[in-house]
């Protein structure tokens, strides 16, 4: 939930921000229903990108996927 956002606001986001293509698994297929596998392709540095992204989203659960992805943009800008 919290990758794809309402409405794929959040994946649409992510994408945008890394220029990579993320794809998320909604079969749950061999894997609890808290976890899904997500597919990253696109170009080393993209990929990396979105990579970073995804699991900063991941280990701050508490705070607001949008606001996370804001301040983690604005850390990496700022040559954090």
């Amino acid at each position: 939930g919290k990758i794809i956002g309402r409405g794929g606001e959040m994946i649409r986001k992510l994408q945008s921000e890394s220029q990579a293509k993320i794809q998320v698994d909604h079969s749950g297929a061999g894997m609890d229903a808290n976890h899904r596998q997500v597919t990253i392709t696109g170009t080393n540095e993209s990929v990396l990108k979105a990579e970073e992204m995804i699991m900063f989203l991941s280990a701050n659960p508490a705070v607001d996927a949008m606001q996370a992805l804001h301040m983690l943009i604005r850390d990496k800008t700022q040559g954090g």
